[in-house]
């Protein structure tokens, strides 16, 4: 047996001693299942190893543990779960109590981290286009969502599959190979933004503009009808009493101002329909809109200007 391998069991051994059996018989203790990843560990079988560190870990999440666990996600070349593993060892807090192999574990893990790290490949993803589909994309590395745009993704060396989804120009696939150390950068087009839609507020204004004036055309010219009905049953012919004339007064009052109405309603649906047609983008800036009517003299009468 090697040296290293004489050093890990006395570390494992030395320090689990410490812990507490669980209340349960039936279930293995955290120093058992260490044990038996020992085991496993001085016989090449590192993923046996791991998957019984990481039973005892739930049991005692002490720096032995994650220190060996570490180790054999190492010679997995696991690098981005190893400094997970060497992090929560490097970061336990001693007390006073602990046993001398917690203390060399978190120094151990300390020093070594480093060189883990150095070996970890890192990749960039950004998209690029439509900002609103941007934010909304989903990455995903060999098939697991990463929350990580604009930032490095800690990735093992070797070959990785990546997908961006919910961007408006599709669903987006990238092979890359990482390399020890290596970081990589991939860039994603969202597509062109939606077009901003039309503004068709002005219109819809004008058209209500133009049906309240009919509105009143129309009360008014039913208001003349009946006016001019009642001056039709008390005249004689041509010729009527001169205490009808505030009737026929009203009579012609509320025709002026229907037939008005009435123009006016249907200069209104002109223009509310030219509004609509020539409705500018909403993007469009302040004093650029899609169609101006300009009333104005010209050679000492009067003329209409369209400009777009």
């Amino acid at each position: 047996m090697s040296d290293s391998a004489c050093v890990l069991r006395w570390v494992l051994v030395a320090a689990l001693v410490a812990i507490a059996p669980p209340a349960s018989a039936q279930e293995p203790t955290a120093k058992e299942l260490a044990q038996r990843a020992y085991e496993h560990f001085v016989d090449g079988q590192f993923q046996k190893a791991i998957d019984l560190l990481q039973d005892a870990r739930k049991k005692a999440p002490i720096p032995t543990i994650n220190l060996i666990e570490a180790r054999a996600n190492v010679k997995l070349g696991r690098f981005v779960e190893a400094a997970r593993r060497y992090r929560e060892a490097a970061s336990w807090t001693p007390s006073p109590d602990d046993p001398k192999p917690f203390r060399q574990a978190i120094e151990d893990a300390k020093r070594e981290l480093p060189e883990v790290e150095a070996k970890i490949g890192r990749l960039r993803v950004t998209i690029t286009g439509d900002a609103t589909s941007a934010a909304a994309a989903n990455v995903l590395v060999d098939g697991v969502e990463r929350a990580a745009l604009e930032a490095d993704i800690e990735l093992n060396p070797g070959k990785h599959q990546i997908e961006v989804r919910g961007l408006r120009s599709g669903e987006q696939r990238r092979s890359i190979t990482l390399a020890e150390g290596e970081s990589i950068a991939l860039s994603f087009d969202a597509g062109a933004p939606p077009p901003p839609g039309r503004d068709y507020v002005p219109a819809a204004v004008t058209f209500g503009a133009s049906g309240a004036a009919l509105l009143v055309g129309a009360i008014m010219g039913g208001l003349a009808i009946a006016e001019k009905g009642t001056l039709d049953e008390r005249c004689e012919g041509q010729r009527c009493d001169a205490s009808l004339e505030p009737i026929h007064a009203r009579a012609v009052t509320y025709s002026w101002v229907s037939t008005l109405s009435f123009v006016l309603g249907g200069a209104g649906l002109v223009g509310g329909t030219f509004a609509a047609i020539y409705a500018p983008d909403k993007a469009s800036p302040a004093g650029t809109t899609g169609l101006r009517a300009q009333l104005g003299p010209t050679g000492g009468g009067a003329s209409w200007f369209v400009t777009f």
